[in-house]
């Protein structure tokens, strides 16, 4: 290490000095040489950090940054006599390329990553009793991931804090003096203050690592401490760094000056919207383990503005001009910097009547009469209406627009399209294949079939040839009818089960049925016929059904009705009128019908 009274700036592992004299070691092997990093510039990998110096400044979140730093330490490690005078230097020349990035994770929470690449180390033998390993050449640094937390957000105008938490990953070969010992912890509490593009920040932490024996000398765990800034030289396009970095060590803070280091380092920063471009220099201020006698660093990186740094607005709006859509002159925030005169909440050159407030939806022009045309486009401004501002005339003035009337001569309902509807059956005329009479939508609004004209249409009319009622759903009040065809009962005459002996409750049907018979005497013959469905043999059938027949034929007969104008006959299941498929149809297929064979009146 250099001796502090000689050279100040020079700062190589001056720890190491004094303990020359008490070395005993001789002539011993070479080997890997102490885990011990000399490359003490850690640049943050956070956005708005100034070098190697936080900010409480976090990206919003799942907003990233990253970049790369190039550094030259001249140097870092000088092996000196306890005389004074340099025996090697045992890191003379640190190229480095500093890979970082960052992502917000939350508004307050940054994480971020560091790869140091030694793209170039080297550095002159040290004597063989020393029992080290000249460096030279590539290597891979101590990897850093960081995380800090905003504690106290001072969003760019006035006091922040903030909590860092770094560790460095031992990923460093021990030959090049690249890496510590283990996992290195680093935590940093950040207090800062921000205003209109400047910033100072004062760092004050611990770092916890392994201690590691060098040449007889044990170095282990640092206090930290460091300051910086940043001043705008050109609004939003140049600034001016400068940082100042110290380390001691944590058993006995400031008590050696062998521990105590400095750094520091002044630059520029110039930005490209958001590309960054730093550029600074610096070295050891104090004598302390280490720091290098000078040291440069270019960096390139995407960084977005940081929260209250200094931004141009040319017309004191209060909006950057490059966020504002008129920088020229002075508007509102809410319109991205755009005057509106009008107070209508669109800017004047998107507003077509800037003097006049009116809707965005017509451009910021008035609309007098409320039918939605902006007045400019109106042809009847005072009178609301659709047709280009105006009402749509109505030659029937049945209060349906002629654009919508399918009859616009003949006045009709607003809910049939404006067209009449004379039989009132919901059908308009226009439709309508029997205007004059009331109908159904499927017939095309004429009336359905009632072939017996009782006004019950067949589909409804349970006795769709004999005229009825509603209340019997289409059949007469009495149980017996004579029509042109038939004598039509409407109830059922009854049997026993499987035989022809007719049922006593259905004695009263027969009696008004030969009443009937005898009161029509211009019935000259008629027919019983007797009919089953299709259950059981079929012959059997035929024959139950002829013997049921001549039984009510007999029955009749013996309420006197002469036997010369009836006949009797079975028909089994040969005819049936529903479907056998069902009860509901064997029910109607079991049956007794009276079929008029002649008639006077024929």
């Amino acid at each position: 290490m250099a001796t502090p009274p000689k050279n100040p700036m020079r700062t190589p592992l001056s720890c190491l000095l004094v303990l020359g004299t008490l070395l005993g070691a001789t002539g011993a092997r070479a080997a890997d040489n102490p885990k011990y990093n000399v490359y003490t510039f850690r640049p943050s990998p956070h956005a708005g950090d100034l070098l190697g110096i936080e900010t409480s400044h976090a990206p919003k979140a799942w907003e990233y940054a990253g970049g790369l730093f190039f550094t030259w330490n001249s140097r870092p490690l000088t092996l000196v006599a306890p005389g004074g005078g340099d025996i090697a230097a045992l890191v003379s020349r640190q190229v480095v390329a500093d890979l970082f990035a960052n992502i917000g994770i939350l508004n307050f929470l940054s994480l971020g990553m560091n790869v140091p690449l030694m793209l170039q180390s080297s550095g002159d033998p040290a004597p063989a009793k020393y029992g080290l390993t000249q460096v030279d050449g590539f290597s891979l640094g101590d990897i850093r991931v960081s995380l800090k937390g905003i504690l106290v957000d001072g969003k760019g105008d006035g006091f922040g804090v903030a909590l860092s938490e770094d560790l460095g990953l031992p990923t460093a070969s021990a030959t090049h003096f690249a890496g510590d010992q283990g996992v290195v912890s680093t935590t940093l509490l950040i207090g800062d203050f921000a205003r209109a593009g400047w910033r100072i920040a004062a760092n004050v932490g611990f770092r916890a690592r392994s201690t590691v024996e060098i040449l007889g000398r044990e170095i282990g765990n640092e206090l930290l401490y460091g300051l910086g800034g940043v001043a705008p030289v050109v609004c939003g396009k140049v600034e001016v760094i400068g940082t100042i970095d110290g380390r001691t060590a944590a058993g006995s803070p400031f008590a050696s000056q062998y521990d105590n280091a400095l750094d520091g380092a002044a630059g520029l920063r110039l930005r490209f919207g958001d590309i960054a471009v730093t550029a600074a220099g610096g070295g050891g201020v104090l004598s302390g383990s280490g720091s290098p006698t000078w040291r440069a660093d270019v960096g390139v990186s995407l960084l977005p503005q940081v929260k209250g740094a200094c931004v141009v607005d040319t017309d004191k709006d209060g909006v950057p001009d490059e966020q504002d859509k008129c920088p020229a002159i002075a508007g509102l925030a809410t319109l991205h910097g755009c005057p509106d005169k009008d107070g209508d909440g669109l800017a004047d050159g998107e507003d077509r009547c800037p003097d006049q407030a009116g809707p965005a939806a017509l451009k910021g022009c008035p609309d007098g009469d409320g039918d939605g045309f902006a007045d400019p486009d109106d042809r009847c401004p005072k009178v609301a209406g659709p047709d280009k501002g105006c009402p749509i005339p109505d030659g029937d003035h049945d209060g349906v627009p002629d654009d919508k009337d399918r009859c616009p001569t003949v006045r009709g309902p607003q809910h049939l399209g404006g067209c009449p509807d004379k039989d009132d059956d919901g059908i308009v005329d226009l439709d309508d294949k029997c205007p004059d009479k009331l109908g159904v939508k499927e017939l095309n609004g004429c009336p359905l079939p009632d072939q017996d004209g009782d006004g019950i249409p067949d589909r409804d009319d349970k006795c769709p040839d004999v005229p009825g009622v509603p209340a019997k759903q289409g059949c007469p009040e009495q149980r017996v009818v004579i029509t042109k065809e038939k004598i039509a009962i409407m109830e059922v005459i009854f049997f026993e089960t499987g035989k022809d002996k007719i049922k006593k409750e259905s004695y009263s049907l027969l009696d008004e049925i030969a009443k009937i018979v005898k009161d029509h005497p211009e019935i000259k013959r008629f027919r019983v016929e007797g009919h089953t469905d299709n259950v059981g043999n079929a012959k059997k059938n035929l024959t139950l059904s002829d013997k049921r027949a001549k039984a009510v034929a007999t029955y009749l007969k013996g309420k006197g009705v002469a036997a010369s104008r009836m006949e009797a006959k079975g028909y089994g299941d040969t005819q049936p009128i529903a479907d056998n498929g069902t009860d509901e149809g064997k029910a109607k297929n079991r049956r007794v019908e009276f079929k008029i064979l002649e008639r006077a009146d024929k």
